[in-house]
């Protein structure tokens, strides 16, 4: 008798803290915006452990696998929901977060990073650092150059700026007067433009 007594406790107990784990579970789903549902539909393609992008808003978003750019997400005050997908009552939801929700360059969920497709650095502004000296892309990377291994680089850290959680690594070698670019961890390497160089050499850079 006394044993049956102490089992119905614990199993009383046991559904308690079921019973407040998933109210206070409930109370955050049932907070989430309904109309952030779904803002977002995500496509598997040829692999289905990662996605091929997703779409937002009527734009595509291709996930993110090279390295030469590196995305801050780490939490953000700042950022915003813009979709929250699966069922609000089972199962997983899964948040999506960027730091604006119009016409954001980057959404990401979790360590997935999708990035605007079409996107071009090569046409973006670029700040140097921590500074306020910006310059072109277009005069950074001026020309396709062939491929070749850098040696002991100038590092110059960059951002887009139109949005600094875009940062990436500028590397520059001079061969025989020649200056070459790269990203860090790029394959690509370019020739800038003489005025580039001047900039760099002016602002004390090189």
């Amino acid at each position: 008798m006394q044993q049956h007594v102490i089992t119905l406790l614990l199993v009383a107990v046991l559904l308690s803290l079921l019973l407040t784990l998933s109210s206070c579970g409930l109370d955050y789903r049932y907070s989430l915006d309904e109309d952030l549902h779904n803002q977002i539909e995500i496509i598997f393609e040829e692999d289905e452990n990662d996605p091929s992008h997703i779409i937002y808003k009527d734009k595509k978003y291709i996930f993110y696998t090279a390295d030469q750019f590196y995305v801050d997400i780490r939490s953000n005050e700042n950022d915003v929901m813009v979709s929250w997908n699966g069922d609000r009552y089972f199962g997983y939801v899964d948040e999506y977060y960027s730091y604006t929700t119009v016409n954001p360059l980057f959404i990401y969920y979790k360590s997935w990073i999708f990035f605007l497709e079409g996107y071009d650095y090569s046409k973006d502004t670029f700040v140097f650092g921590n500074t306020a000296l910006e310059y072109a892309g277009e005069k950074i990377f001026y020309s396709n150059s062939p491929d070749f291994d850098f040696s002991n680089p100038i590092l110059l850290p960059l951002h887009p700026k139109q949005c600094s959680r875009i940062r990436a690594c500028l590397e520059l070698v001079c061969i025989e007067n020649q200056w070459y670019v790269s990203l860090q961890d790029s394959k690509e390497v370019w020739i800038p433009s003489d005025e580039f160089i001047e900039f760099l050499s002016e602002n004390g850079l090189i």
